[in-house]
């Protein structure tokens, strides 16, 4: 009989309780503390004892367990003894999120908090076992009709006015019906109601928070989750309470059924200058690429000229700027 450590954070454990019932009521034995430690166990000793004795170790990664100290020991204990570590991911949780804490790149299914019995099919794959359940709840659910109201933003950018840097672009709203023609508002000016700061907050928070989600920087992720809701109730505001988007805002209103609201943005970098070539700049050169502009303060270098060499300055450090002569 399969056996199986789950490995969790303690915020985590009334999910964790439910896959563990899951996988048990499937002919799985899993191993909780909650569950089989007693009281005066010396805990470190018994969790070492049951990972030795498990088939394999299942992790449930979220932010707490990202930020557990205790799940980092059971993951350590786990790959002493070469035990198989099998990832599920909570929604919002990344790929890369599992590579940081593993310190490699593995497969890892995302666990859908409500709906639980596809993921005891996908443990079961990945520990080379049959599956238990008779019925097929892997299969993609079939299609629902959805009434959609895109929020599309053109050439967004940051712009400076009486001392506050805000982001503006152009933006439609449209409305998309299962069936039918969609309808398309008329596109305005949008300014967004947030500005750098909330924006700079917002980076940190997708790209950087992840890396270390403990401490201090999980105290300022709180404060911006609470940020979250005003954040976006002043940004549909800003975008849906005027003219241009009241005839596209109202049909998805009045359109029934499962709805979703869905943000387009567009041409991140320079747009394109449509009718004109793309072609060489005028000294010769070729144009920066898609993405791609000249660092201030450095000559573009022309097609077919070596690249820069680094020349020493006093004190042995390089010039980033210095150019190789003939």
């Amino acid at each position: 009989m399969t056996s199986l450590f789950l490995s969790h954070a303690s915020e985590d454990h009334e999910l964790a309780s439910r896959l563990r019932q899951l996988l048990q009521d499937n002919g799985l034995v899993v191993w909780m503390d909650r569950y089989e430690a007693r009281a005066g166990d010396a805990l470190k000793p018994l969790i070492e004892e049951q990972i030795a004795n498990a088939e394999a170790l299942l992790l449930l990664v979220s932010m707490d367990a990202l930020a557990s100290d205790w799940v980092r020991r059971e993951i350590n204990h786990g790959k002493a003894c070469e035990k198989r570590i099998v990832p599920v991911r909570l929604p919002k949780i990344q790929p890369n999120h599992v590579a940081l804490l593993l310190g490699e790149d593995v497969v890892s299914p995302e666990l859908n908090p409500d709906h639980l019995e596809p993921i005891v099919n996908q443990i079961l794959g990945a520990l080379g076992k049959a599956p238990l359940l008779g019925n097929d709840d892997t299969a993609a659910p079939a299609e629902v009709p959805v009434s959609e109201l895109e929020l599309g933003f053109r050439e967004p950018k940051l712009t400076l006015a009486e001392g506050k840097t805000n982001l503006t672009a152009r933006a439609t709203v449209t409305w998309k019906p299962p069936e039918g023609e969609p309808v398309y508002g008329r596109s305005f000016d949008y300014l967004a109601p947030i500005g750098k700061i909330e924006i700079d907050e917002l980076r940190w928070y997708l790209e950087r928070y992840y890396i270390w989600p403990a401490g201090l920087s999980k105290q300022r992720a709180q404060r911006l989750e609470d940020q979250l809701p005003f954040w976006g109730q002043s940004l549909m505001k800003a975008m849906l309470d005027r003219d241009e988007s009241r005839k596209a805002h109202t049909a998805w209103e009045n359109s029934g059924g499962d709805r979703r609201i869905s943000v387009n943005v567009e041409n991140l970098g320079s747009p394109p200058q449509f009718g004109k070539s793309r072609g060489p700049s005028r000294g010769g050169g070729a144009s920066p690429g898609k993405g791609q502009r000249p660092l201030p303060g450095l000559p573009p270098r022309r097609r077919g000229e070596p690249q820069p060499r680094r020349q020493a300055l006093p004190g042995g450090r390089p010039s980033p700027t210095s150019r190789a002569n003939g």
